[in-house]
């Protein structure tokens, strides 16, 4: 009777273990691992890839190298672009997008490498945040203030000379117009001779009329640009068809 109570405590001791050893400790998920620390000046490709094929959460602290139609991102020491990406960016306060928008800017992102395919088939390699949380500013550079515009200075050409015709000036010159051979020009009262130039980019955008007017011997124009001087030839460069107006 006791061999058989021996035999009966030890079975069931042994499933005892045995479950216990089916139920030990699940296997770490990657998601709740701690974020490996990483440094964008010590980075390259393959350790983009490396860490994105392991899907394993990162804390890359580095500087925005480069921001490019709102889009930022840090740049890898052998040049690898990584976007810093969120689906949320939208409700993101104001000051914080901001501050994402500015080069030197110091930031630790935590996040996954992922790669994005564009719609024209490239591939953006994107370190994927989910919140405000998940970014921490550092310092921020100083940002020059933009120095306002240069002002317009308004010129008669009829009564303006060389001595008016400044490298770079910004002006806003009206006269009538005195074509030789295709081209356009104003001509001062000493008679120095200024081209109505633009990029061949912007003459696409001018309208039939215009065109036309620009070829009219004596047409009354007011052109707004900037002097320049090409091959030794005075121009009046303007950016934009609004740039000129006919009368």
């Amino acid at each position: 009777m006791k061999k058989l109570l021996f035999l009966a405590l030890s079975f069931g001791l042994l499933i005892s273990c045995s479950k216990d050893d089916n139920n030990g400790i699940p296997p770490v998920d990657p998601k709740d691992k701690p974020a490996t620390v990483l440094e964008v000046k010590n980075l390259k490709v393959a350790d983009y890839e490396n860490y994105r094929d392991k899907k394993e959460k990162v804390r890359l602290h580095g500087e925005i190298a480069e921001v490019t139609h709102g889009r930022s991102y840090f740049k890898f020491s052998d040049g690898t672009l990584v976007q810093i990406f969120s689906h949320k960016f939208k409700e993101l306060p104001k000051e914080v997008s901001d501050k994402l928008k500015v080069v030197g800017q110091e930031l630790t992102v935590v996040g996954t490498f992922t790669d994005f395919k564009a719609k024209d088939g490239s591939i953006v390699k994107e370190i994927i945040y989910e919140s405000e949380a998940d970014l921490t500013f550092g310092a921020t550079p100083n940002v020059q203030p933009t120095p306002p515009a240069p002002a317009v200075v308004e010129l008669e050409a009829a009564r303006a000379t060389v001595s008016d015709f400044q490298d770079g000036k910004a002006v806003k010159i009206h006269g009538n117009i005195t074509v030789q051979g295709s081209k356009a020009y104003f001509k001062f009262s000493d008679d120095t001779l200024i081209q109505i130039f633009a990029h061949k980019n912007i003459l696409k955008t001018l309208s039939k009329e215009q065109k036309d007017n620009l070829k009219v011997n004596g047409k009354e124009v007011t052109v707004k640009g900037k002097f320049g001087t090409y091959q030794g030839t005075k121009q009046i460069t303007y950016e934009s068809a609004s740039d000129l107006t006919f009368n």
